[in-house]
């Protein structure tokens, strides 16, 4: 999160690729940037996807305008198939970035924060499905966010929200079940794919809204425990 939408350091880049793969990556792993500002490696054509490699760590983004826009962190034992889904995280977002002045929905989704798309997504599902969901159930939902997800990220506006952030709410959220209550079963895995389950699930309306052009909390993409 901290890299996203810095403008670019003068950053060497090497030769281009015709795809990131994962020959790619592991190539990158072996051969770590020497220097702090690290390098990148695009690939060939205008997809906008590249990886920046520094002393220690790679990851996957966009490069558009000037500006870094980091997707992901990847490691060096990833499988063909989860560097594919995080390649085309990186191609929806580089196709929003390049595209979303011209949608209406992406520009508010770029000014919505993800507390505000809480009560959006909250205020929809009790209008669509308050029939057959119970007081209860939602009250859950509601303590779900307020303990576990606005605190993380309700000030971040939809397109600062970013597949490491979520990997990084699935490792925080046990650790916070766990300190409120210790003989709580499953570690607080449990609780941690219902914060999942419920950023999901209120990013998929923000996609049918036209908010946002990707769900960065997808199964795919971010598996649960």
């Amino acid at each position: 999160m901290k890299e996203e939408d810095r403008l670019m350091p003068r950053t060497p880049t090497r030769p281009q690729v015709p795809r990131i793969n994962q020959t790619v990556v592991q190539g990158a792993f072996r051969k770590p940037a020497h220097t702090d500002a690290g390098y990148y490696i695009s690939e060939k054509g205008k997809t906008l996807v590249c990886l920046r490699v520094h002393k220690m760590t790679v990851h996957i983004g966009v490069r558009h305008q000037s500006r870094w826009h980091s997707v992901a962190p990847l490691h060096a034992e990833m499988s063909i198939q989860e560097i594919e889904d995080l390649r085309s995280t990186a191609l929806q977002l580089a196709r929003e970035l390049q595209d979303g002045e011209g949608i209406p929905g992406l520009a508010r989704g770029r000014s919505m924060t993800l507390a505000q798309l809480h009560k959006e997504f909250m205020a929809d599902l009790k209008e669509t499905r308050g029939d057959v969901l119970s007081e209860r159930t939602l009250a859950n939902y509601d303590d779900v966010w307020r303990l576990y997800l606005l605190p993380a990220a309700g000030h971040l506006s939809l397109s600062r929200l970013t597949v490491e952030l979520v990997r990084q709410i699935k490792r925080e959220v046990p650790a916070l079940v766990v300190k409120k209550r210790p003989a709580v079963s499953n570690g607080g895995r449990y609780m941690a794919n219902a914060a999942l389950q419920q950023l999901y699930a209120a990013l998929d309306f923000a996609y049918r809204m036209e908010w946002v052009s990707r769900n960065v909390a997808s199964t795919r993409i971010v598996p649960r425990y």
